[in-house]
């Protein structure tokens, strides 16, 4: 029902006028400037919004070799998953019943023949049938759906430093995206002409995260200098100045397009992420256990959110519930959050401690994180990406199950450490 009330709400309205008058008459809005002129997708009642929340653990498909498992994407349909993991290998799962599909060498090392590179990012293009990829050495690729590369010239923004993310431009056009890595840059490419349209600079350290505005020329990127920048990519030949000053965010400016520095974390910040639905959420996860909500249209202080007793290293939002949100921690934990529903989360997944390995010399369990996270397109299911070398996917709780808060949850470090403890 949900997925039908969104739908519904996304069908063009016959007395639209402006720039959306030539394509009013679509049974769908393909445009992503379409959503500006539509109104968000709402829940009516807080049950509903926290029936969203996928807790329940259906699916675990790993492998015999450990390999952490270091990206991942749905294709714009929801009908497959694709994974990467470190050693250079991209593996399909199924959409329907979370089967695995294929497995195949994605990045193969040319000094090492026979071996792969570690592929740190992965991003979908517009299109939904293809995506582009990039490893540990700097190179990335593009492939189709099918894991077959489409274009043997890879791009490579500096040769030796990894790309650590990748995030695809909201236009028409398939072939415009944003990376960042060890080189503290940001980088928009024309895949098309294989060449470096703008090059961003003002970070400090390692860029972690980018994240390109579900609608607007508006990038915002993470990094180990512990703050979050926003970039204007048109502007990037000139110094631009920002609107929001004061409450954890300055100028920040520094030419090249920097908008702003929003400031808040105490630690590196390892992950941010746009709200796909209204645009004006910006949500940034840090090592200092804490997240940061920012609202982009006020000069306010960002939310803090406490939740996690580890280092937070992902985070993504609902894809139909504008203020449902999750994240997950370097101890495997996984949290669902709601915006405007105080700063602790609804509910607390921690690992199950027959699935955690011990270290033999101190009794306590190895660091596991969660690397990434993804929501289906239909908002039914989250899949993680972890060091443990599981794909992870989680669905939705039999009606009447009970939700797991905060207080109600014990963390699985603080249990086995008192265990090790009185040993």
């Amino acid at each position: 029902a949900g997925v039908l009330r969104y739908l519904d709400r996304r069908l063009v309205d016959s007395t639209a006028c402006g720039p959306s008058l030539s394509h009013r008459t679509l049974p769908v809005q393909p445009h992503p400037a379409w959503r500006r002129l539509q109104a968000t997708p709402r829940d009516e009642a807080g049950e509903s919004l926290l029936g969203g929340v996928c807790a329940a653990h259906v699916s675990s498909s790993g492998r015999q070799k450990k390999v952490a498992v270091m990206a991942m994407g749905w294709s714009l349909e929801g009908r497959r998953l694709v994974t990467a993991n470190s050693e250079g290998s991209l593996t399909t799962w199924s959409g329907l019943d979370f089967s695995h599909i294929q497995t195949l060498t994605g990045h193969a090392d040319a000094e090492r023949p026979g071996q792969g590179v570690a592929i740190e990012s992965l991003a979908w293009l517009r299109d939904g049938s293809s995506f582009i990829t990039g490893d540990e050495k700097g190179t990335i690729q593009y492939f189709e759906w099918t894991i077959t590369r489409i274009d043997t010239r890879p791009i490579c923004p500096s040769p030796g430093l990894s790309v650590c993310a990748l995030s695809v431009a909201p236009t028409c056009s398939n072939h415009r995206f944003v990376s960042s890595g060890d080189d503290k840059k940001l980088r928009v490419w024309d895949w098309d002409q294989h060449r470096e349209e703008v090059s961003l600079e003002g970070h400090g350290h390692r860029v972690n995260s980018v994240a390109w505005h579900p609608t607007w020329a508006l990038i915002a990127s993470a990094s180990r200098d512990h703050t979050v920048r926003l970039w204007d990519p048109r502007a990037a030949g000139g110094g631009g100045s920002s609107g929001m000053s004061g409450g954890g965010a300055d100028g920040g400016g520094s030419g090249g397009g920097g908008l702003a520095t929003l400031h808040g974390h105490k630690a590196e910040v390892t992950k941010v992420a746009w709200n796909p639905l209204n645009g004006n959420w910006l949500l940034s996860a840090s090592k200092d256990q804490t997240l940061r909500l920012f609202d982009i249209r006020s000069a306010s202080a960002p939310v803090e959110l406490v939740g996690h007793d580890k280092e937070v290293t992902s985070c993504a939002w609902h894809p139909t519930h504008e203020r449902l949100f999750s994240s997950g921690g370097s101890d495997g934990g996984v949290a669902f959050w709601v915006a405007g529903q105080g700063d602790a989360p609804q509910e607390i997944i921690t690992p199950d401690e027959a699935d955690v390995e011990l270290n033999q010399y101190t009794g306590l369990p190895f660091p596991r994180p969660v690397y990434e996270m993804a929501w289906h397109p239909s908002g039914h299911c989250l899949a993680t990406a972890s060091k443990d070398t599981a794909v992870k996917f989680w669905c939705k709780k039999q009606t009447g199950s009970a939700l797991l808060t905060a207080k109600q949850a014990k963390p699985h470090g603080n249990r086995m450490a008192a265990a090790a403890a009185a040993a």
